[in-house]
């Protein structure tokens, strides 16, 4: 009993002194580099006027059979704890979680969509609003061929097969198989499984390409399908890739032009306190979350015997 009592006025003085309360509910873990960024951004930009709790969908982990109960537990616990505000982070939860968003839902707030807001039956409702990512694509590319020398035409983008890879494909290619950019012919590759992703990359150099650019690797899965582990994956990937690897967001590659996850933790932490100012969600437009940075590893660089121009090396970020 006396415990009882003790958990109850912890929980009673969490939630005082008129503090708003946030529920972040995450399509990955916050163990996840992306999910760590954006609720640091979050929780620094609210400050101590808000309490934030989230759940965790955990969808790069577990099989897709699995996804709708893990939107009905998130949502059951939007319904137990009655939050001021529900921010939905990246594609998967949004989908699931959409068509439980009424009119007389908490404010929602996204982060992280990669897909159209047309799929996921959002737009209209007067109390969504958020943020796009949309990878900083050609930047990126042309980032990397002012590094590269002697290049032969060709690069390559590898993307696991979750949701928010087959989102991003669409966004960047556009039904398209390739795309021409700076002189280059890049194209993508999906894969789901280990044996495939390993293929791929042993035989890149034979295949002509000067360069891979790493989307995402999270739910690449083995010959029995299980789940491998996405830092094995991108360990062996830097190991044995006979060409140099970059990346769109932050991973262990020589870098590139990375988004950010805290700017968009940012961003939204701003939307919820124009909300709580008295704006309507709805007289907020959705934004993409254009903000990058350079980001490179001093070991890879020095690795493949690579110099950044001075206008780069000037503004870039380094790792190690």
């Amino acid at each position: 009993m006396k415990q009882q009592l003790l958990i109850l006025t912890l929980l009673v003085l969490t939630f005082s002194f008129g503090a708003k309360n946030v529920l972040v509910i995450e399509s990955y873990n916050a163990a996840y580099e992306w999910d760590a960024d954006y609720l640091s951004g979050l929780k620094s930009t609210l400050g101590t006027a808000y309490n934030v709790t989230n759940f965790e969908m955990d969808t790069k982990r577990i099989p897709p059979s699995e996804f709708q109960n893990m939107a009905d537990k998130a949502w059951k616990l939007v319904e137990t704890s009655k939050p001021d505000y529900i921010v939905i982070g990246d594609d998967n939860a949004l989908k699931y979680l959409a068509p439980k968003i009424t009119n007389n839902t908490p404010p929602v707030i996204f982060l992280g969509i990669n897909g159209s807001l047309n799929n996921y039956g959002v737009v209209g409702k007067k109390n969504v609003t958020g943020i796009l990512e949309r990878p900083l694509f050609q930047s990126s590319i042309m980032g990397m061929t002012s590094i590269l020398p002697n290049l032969k035409g060709k690069a390559l983008i590898l993307f696991d097969d979750g949701t928010t890879s087959k989102e991003a494909v669409n966004s960047i290619f556009n039904n398209n198989r390739t795309l021409q950019i700076a002189g280059l012919t890049v194209s993508y590759k999906q894969i789901g499984n280990i044996d495939t992703w390993k293929e791929t990359i042993n035989n890149a150099d034979k295949a002509g390409y000067d360069f891979i650019i790493i989307g995402l690797y999270q739910t690449i899965k083995d010959s029995n399908n299980k789940h491998v582990n996405a830092d094995d994956v991108l360990a062996w990937t830097s190991i044995n890739s006979k060409v140099p690897l970059f990346g769109f967001w932050s991973c262990k590659t020589i870098g590139g032009l990375v988004l950010e996850g805290v700017s968009q933790g940012n961003d939204v932490a701003e939307m919820i306190k124009k909300i709580d100012a008295g704006m309507s969600p709805a007289d907020i437009r959705p934004l993409a979350g254009k903000k990058g940075h350079l980001l490179f590893s001093k070991s890879e660089l020095s690795r493949w015997k690579f110099s950044l121009p001075e206008n780069m090396a000037k503004s870039a970020i380094y790792l190690e």
